[in-house]
Order: C-alpha cells, then sequence, then structure tokens
C-alpha cells in the first residue's frame, strides 16, 4: 500500500498522526455482523482474507508454543515440512493448540487448515479444526471423516467430553469439486470455519457448503485434532493453519453506532461550521508542512514494514503488509490543545481497499485518542480507550 500526503498541511493546535494501516483498537460499537446467509458470508470472507492473518503457520519449521494434548492417541510432527498426526490403533484422540492463541479473547474469526492422506491403509478416521476451544472437553470441531470408505464433512460440539452433532456427517462426493481424491487413501481438503456470533459457516476448499447456530460456546482459540479406528498405523496430515479476527474489519460511516451523547442534526449545524471554518482559515496556522524537506519534527512510531520519502513536495508512505506507521508532528505532542482544525491533503496511490490511513487527534498517549480514516470509498471514526 502507497499512500501520498500532498504539499498541503494546515494544523491548528493539535497532535496530528499520519496513519497508515491502523489496527489493534477499541472501536466505536458497530452493530453485530450478521451471516444467516451465503453471500453476506462470502462479504465477510473476501474482506477479512483481503488482510494479513492475525496468525498463520506453514509449517516450514516447527513452533514449539504448539501444545500438544492427547487422551491416549499420538499426535507428533515430521521434520519441518508440515505438521502430521500419527495414530496407532484402537479409538484414541490427539490435538494440538496454540499458546500464543491461547491468551487472546478470540470470539468472531475465520480459521483455516488444511487436512490430507497422502499415503498409508484406508480406515475409519476423523481429523478437523477445532475452532472457540476452551479446554480438552468443551469446543467445536469441524472435522473430515471417513467411514465404510465415504468421505464425509460434519460439525460436532464437544460439552464436558460429550459430543454432539450439529451437521451429521454428509458426503462430500454431493458437492461439485469439493475433493480432490484420487482414491481412498489419498486426498486433500481445505477447511475453513467462519464464527460469527452464535452463527457457524463451513466451507471446504474455499466453498460454503453448510450452516449451523450454536451459542454454547461465544469464544474459544483453535486447534487441530484426529482421531483413528484402524487396524494399522494411519497417518493424517495438517499444513496452513490460518486465522483472521472479526475485529480487523472497519466500522463503516453505515453501521449503527452507540454514541456517546444524543445525535446531533450535521445539517442545523452547517451554516455555523461554514462561518466558523472561514474564521480560522483566516488566521495563520500554528503549523505548516509542504513537504519541501526534511523536517525532524516528523518522528512517529512504526513497524519495520514501512519506508517513507520525501518527493516533489509529497511525503510518500509505503507500507508492507502487516505494518503500521505513527507520524508525530512532536513539538505539538506538549500542546494538549482541545478545539482546533487540521487539514492534509492524501493520495491513495495503491493497495488493498482495506487498508486505511488519516489522521489520529486529540492525542493522550499510545493508548487513548481518536482517528479518522479512510478505505476504499469509505471512512471511519475510531476511539482507541485503554
Amino acid at each position: 500500500m502507497k499512500v501520498t500526503q500532498q504539499s498541503r498541511l494546515a494544523i491548528l493546535t493539535i497532535v496530528l498522526t499520519i496513519l497508515t494501516l491502523f489496527a489493534g483498537v477499541h472501536r466505536i460499537q458497530a452493530a453485530p455482523l450478521q451471516q444467516t446467509d451465503d453471500a453476506s458470508a462470502a462479504t465477510t470472507i473476501a474482506q477479512l482474507t483481503a488482510l494479513a492473518p492475525t496468525f498463520q503457520d506453514d509449517f516450514a519449521t516447527w513452533d514449539e508454543a504448539w501444545t500438544l494434548g492427547s487422551d491416549g492417541g499420538m499426535l507428533n510432527h515430521e521434520g519441518a515440512a508440515e505438521a502430521v498426526t500419527v495414530q496407532g490403533l484402537g479409538d484414541k484422540v490427539g490435538w494440538m493448540t496454540h499458546a500464543d492463541l491461547d491468551t487472546l479473547d478470540l470470539r468472531d474469526y475465520l480459521a483455516e487448515v488444511t487436512v490430507k492422506q497422502e499415503d498409508g491403509p484406508s480406515g475409519q478416521f476423523m481429523a478437523g479444526l477445532l475452532f472457540r476451544y476452551v479446554d480438552g472437553k468443551n469446543f467445536y470441531v469441524f472435522a473430515v471423516q471417513q467411514q465404510d470408505d465415504q468421505l464425509s464433512y460434519a460439525l460436532y460440539k464437544v460439552e464436558d467430553g460429550s459430543e454432539d452433532a450439529l451437521i451429521a456427517p454428509q458426503p462430500i462426493a454431493d458437492l461439485p469439486g469439493a475433493v480432490a481424491k484420487t482414491d481412498d487413501t489419498e486426498w486433500s481438503v481445505k477447511l475453513g470455519l467462519l464464527a460469527i456470533s452464535d452463527t457457524l459457516t463451513l466451507l471446504l476448499d474455499d466453498t460454503i457448503i453448510d450452516r449451523a447456530t450454536d451459542a454454547t460456546y461465544p469464544a474459544g482459540s483453535i486447534g487441530i485434532g484426529s482421531a483413528v479406528q484402524s487396524t494399522e498405523e494411519m497417518k493424517l496430515y495438517f499444513d496452513d493453519v490460518a486465522l483472521w479476527t472479526a475485529d480487523d474489519l472497519a466500522v463503516t460511516a453505515d453501521d449503527a453506532m452507540e454514541a456517546d451523547s444524543t445525535s446531533t442534526d450535521l445539517a442545523a449545524l452547517q451554516a455555523d461550521l461554514t462561518t466558523q471554518l472561514a474564521t480560522i482559515r483566516a488566521t495563520e496556522p500554528d503549523a505548516y508542512d509542504e513537504f519541501r524537506r526534511s523536517n525532524e519534527d516528523w518522528s512517529g512510531l512504526s513497524t519495520a514494514l514501512i519506508t517513507v520519502e520525501l518527493a516533489d513536495g509529497l511525503r510518500n508512505t509505503t507500507v508492507e503488509p502487516g505494518g503500521t506507521l505513527y507520524d508525530f508532528y512532536k513539538s505539538l505532542l506538549e500542546a494538549a490543545p482541545t478545539d482546533f482544525l487540521v487539514e492534509v491533503d492524501t493520495t491513495f496511490d495503491s493497495g488493498n481497499d482495506l487498508d486505511q490511513y488519516g489522521l489520529v487527534f486529540r492525542y493522550q498517549d499510545t493508548d487513548n485518542f481518536y482517528v479518522f480514516a479512510l478505505y476504499g470509498d469509505g471512512y471511519t471514526l475510531w476511539r482507541k480507550m485503554a
């Protein structure tokens, strides 16, 4: 993403931050996302997957933060290529969760994992994605399973260790093109799960296939796991785990917002505001920068994924996926202004329509401020408050 701040910057007693790819704030509360149909779910999925995942692991190297759990089955990894479950005889279960995710308050999110069998014996098994995982006895699982040589998908709720089918096993063969399967022991499928409020939407190979409603677990982590009944050792592989949280979606102007005070008719204020703006703009600004030369007053906080350069009266900011820039005008940080006008010309050069950039104002510290941001054809107003 590239944002260009053009050659006019007028600041009237303000702490100004030019913001790019702003994330990780508490937003003004929006109306809950509704996911009761395929179209709305598909829209949310497209918006989420356009963003960098909150968490992902392709198992190119083994991450020791994965925590193994078992009631007798074995769950291991082989080499550095991918995670693999290795199951022995009997009705045993193995699973693993990630320690970093276990500490987060994960509620609404999209999660994905690829499950495959490359060789080995045919047999009865279940393998899939655990989600809204509370502990080893309380969670949901979206699974692919094989019984009587038929590959199926199903959705289960495990409560106090007891299993209940929210969606009973459904033959995958009935879904056009859902699984590339060469024989009973060689197949691969990507499982996807969108959990929004009490609506649980299932995807196979990026296609929405089913939906269930259940409110037992409103929050919880994700994991991967399997269970096997076989007369021989059987290997099922997991790869490419990814998670996107719905908190990363912006609140738009069309969303219903919870106001801090009674809403005021903007039209009634238009004449008065026009007069005030004319009066303010007739005065000299307290700070002004055309970006014609380097100014050490601009010195913000950012990640390592940022490039900032001056060229032709423009301050060009390039942000790699996952990057965030806070570009502060330091001489105004101690002024603590209350009422002000701030303006900046900004051009969005290239990037994703959901990338965001704009102004941070009434800045108190890194945990308390407002931000007015633009993205695509929309805008949003956020409040970060510790």
